[in-house]
């Protein structure tokens, strides 16, 4: 790895983090690996094995949207402590269970289910909080660097798992996916973040997750980054899911087999990471998408009909080295696609939508692998991953952008003269604007932008309407829901938003630039009451 990959690890936040995240993350291999192959001991089909990855990705699914919008409003520090304080206990408990009265396939699941619950909290918020702990040049090198350390536990998780289950047994690899966590709780504990500024109250989580989800379907360039994640998800997810069967049934193997493909998988992931920043250096994200997609077909069908251990193994490096090329290339673009505000929850829909595939695929495959094999699964899966492959030609992503999405610093908080509420509303907003008539084209390409600008932060009701007087006066109008919330989309408004007025500045041929009028809309019996308006949040 380069220097400028390295570079975050110069950062004592971001080193701390890194070093107790990769230790938790061993923690979560070791704990997929005991559950995995405790399942096979207990279960009577395939469906059930496969169900483990399943019920551990779940709760991804479920609760992603709202783990994103937790991430963005509240203290991102304080969620990741109780996220991981709950996955710390529910482990501890996972394995009193296991120790004291044993568990059966639908309580082991149930366990699992509650610990990917707290890992689907801790995500979002885990992802967020490196643009709080490293300079946004830095951002592509950390991100390859959790991912790294990711991949290392998937690495020495395997072995360490096989090793503490063929010499502790079960309870041993459990208890030591607990312990796992304790340095990373510690790290939150003294960690102190910066606090946004802003004087704003804090929205609420259910506007807080609508408007991820307007941002992300609004934007010019998350959706295809949301498809390309579901698809490869699903396509790439059968592997892992199915590799204990292919360990007892393809290769006639025990743990240690198993322990020893996870392993080949895991260091070829590694060797992705080492190289995810150099390739992307090279080649455009959707080539190293495309390319992922493609390859790790090829080692699906071929592992699916080995029946050898070394060749498998052999095999599995180049599927995990895609599995993390691709992955980083994509949850890198989405990081470098959106502003602060709203990348806890864009990257949570980004998760929701990879795990979607996998955990949904995971179910899928194992039903296919009990009924017909797990070479038939395999080959399904990996015409998943070709489809994900074709998808590129149709919705492409994007990772080479020059956007700024830090802050606007210009604008100013205008201070209304009626005595009104943060709570009051809705606001009208008209702004008018005399442009040339040989200016018109290049105008409505510019309010374009700025419809889908101010659409993502929250505006509604937007119209652009032209005098039908005056052919060059033009009347820019939106409705947002509250004085507050009219505040928030400015905030929201980034560096890269300011030029859409920079560029309609150069157009206005009024010498004074364009009027803006903000109007609070009332319903006529609201003001016949002798009881004045609500004041109770006066601004």
């Amino acid at each position: 790895m380069g220097a400028s990959s390295s570079s975050p690890l110069r950062i004592a936040v971001f080193r701390n983090f890194w070093i107790a995240g990769s230790v938790s993350n061993v923690g979560s291999i070791i704990l997929t690996v005991a559950a995995s192959w405790h399942m096979i001991s207990i279960a009577q089909s395939a469906e059930q094995v496969a169900l483990v990855q399943t019920f551990a990705t779940m709760p991804i699914v479920l609760l992603s949207v709202s783990a994103g919008a937790v991430a963005d409003i509240l203290d991102r520090r304080l969620v990741m402590l109780i996220a991981q304080s709950f996955m710390f206990c529910a482990s501890c408990g996972l394995t009193v269970l296991v120790v004291t009265v044993g568990v059966s396939p639908s309580v082991l699941l149930i366990l699992v289910f509650f610990i990917g619950c707290g890992a689907a909290i801790h995500g979002p918020a885990w992802h967020a909080s490196v643009g709080d702990q490293v300079p946004s040049s830095d951002l592509p090198s950390a991100v390859a660097l959790n991912s790294l350390g990711l991949n290392l536990a998937r690495s020495l998780g395997p072995a360490l798992g096989g090793i503490l289950i063929a010499t502790g047994g079960i309870p041993a690899a459990f208890a030591a996916s607990a312990l796992a966590s304790i340095g990373l709780i510690a790290v939150l504990l003294f960690w102190r973040p910066a606090v946004p500024d802003t004087t704003l109250p804090r929205e609420d989580l259910a506007s807080a997750m609508l408007a991820g989800i307007r941002f992300a379907t609004l934007s010019p360039l998350v959706p295809a980054l949301l498809l390309r994640g579901l698809l490869f998800g699903a396509g790439a997810g059968a592997l892992p899911a199915l590799l204990p069967l292919i360990a007892r049934e393809n290769l006639s193997g025990a743990v240690l087999t198993f322990g020893v493909l996870l392993g080949s998988y895991g260091t070829g992931s590694v060797v992705g990471a080492l190289s995810s920043s150099a390739l992307r250096s090279r080649f455009q994200v959707e080539t190293l998408v495309r390319w992922s997609s493609a390859i790790f077909a090829v080692s699906s069908v071929t592992v699916a009909f080995s029946t050898n251990a070394i060749v498998s193994a052999i095999l599995l490096l180049p599927a995990g080295a895609c599995w993390v090329v691709a992955l980083v290339s994509l949850n890198v673009s989405v990081q470098l696609s959106v502003p602060r505000w709203v990348i806890g929850r864009v990257l949570a829909l980004f998760q929701m939508m990879v795990y979607a595939g996998i955990s949904g695929g995971s179910w899928i495959w194992g039903l296919v692998a009990e009924h017909q094999g797990c070479q038939a699964a395999l080959a399904l899966s990996a015409l998943m991953l070709l489809v994900c492959y074709a998808a590129g030609f149709w919705f492409p992503v994007h990772g080479s952008h020059n956007r700024d999405f830090g802050p606007r610093s210009d604008w100013q908080t205008p201070k209304p003269a009626p005595a009104i509420s943060g709570r009051s509303g809705p606001v009208a907003v008209e702004i008018q604007w005399r442009i040339a008539t040989n200016d018109v084209p290049h105008f409505a390409q510019l309010m374009l932008g700025r419809r889908r600008m101010f659409s993502r932060n929250g505006a509604r009701f937007w119209t652009l309407a032209r005098d039908t007087q005056d052919p060059e006066n033009w009347s820019e109008r939106y409705e947002i829901a509250t004085w507050f919330d009219y505040l928030r989309l400015n905030e929201r408004i980034t560096r890269d938003d300011a030029g859409y007025f920079e560029e309609l500045a150069k157009l206005e041929k009024a010498v004074n630039g364009p009027s803006v009028r903000r109007t609070i809309l009332y319903q006529p019996r609201t003001l016949t009451g002798d009881s004045p308006p609500d004041t109770s949040m006066p601004f």
